[in-house]
């Protein structure tokens, strides 16, 4: 399920990010961020930016209107009776990521693929709570804690991609 999204979306996703970037260092939020094996984390201003651009096209696809808390932590949105959280990525052999110590307030977890040249995300698929925390997806790898990482090949897709 590919979203595009428009010029003036993606400068709110900006926009956004960075809100949530000075908040975060306002508060002295603690950079927990999971990043791939081999590559650099993002600083908070890239990682809201590719957080919202995600979220908001979620939201554009199913009509909803998009979540606009400041502060992480818990679910991203409702969409029907799911407490959803995107991971975002830009990396397209990306997985599904989740630290270990995170609560149970979401439902399903979603993997978006951030396209930020082509201004769209690539929703590979999703994963439910206990489907993702399983012990044989924990790891600790790129980060600066132990995560659960589903490979994309693991994720149940949306049916408008089947």
């Amino acid at each position: 399920m590919i979203v595009k999204l428009n010029s003036e979306e993606v400068t709110i996703c900006h926009i956004i990010g960075r809100i949530k970037a000075e908040a975060a260092k306002i508060a002295n939020y603690k950079d927990c961020m999971i990043a791939e094996k081999g590559q650099k984390q993002k600083d908070n201003a890239d990682a809201g930016f590719e957080g919202f651009m995600a979220e908001l096209a979620f939201a554009k696809h199913f009509n909803i209107y998009p979540e606009l808390k400041i502060f992480g932590g818990g679910c991203d949105g409702v969409l029907g009776k799911y407490r959803y959280d995107i991971k975002a990525t830009p990396y397209k052999t990306g997985h599904l990521t989740c630290k270990k110590k995170e609560t149970n307030n979401v439902d399903i977890y979603v993997m978006a693929i951030i396209d930020v040249v082509d201004k769209s995300v690539n929703f590979k698929g999703y994963a439910f709570y206990n489907n993702l925390r399983q012990e044989k997806y924990l790891r600790k790898e790129g980060g600066y804690e132990q995560a659960y990482w589903m490979p994309q090949d693991d994720l149940i897709r949306f049916k408008c991609d089947e």
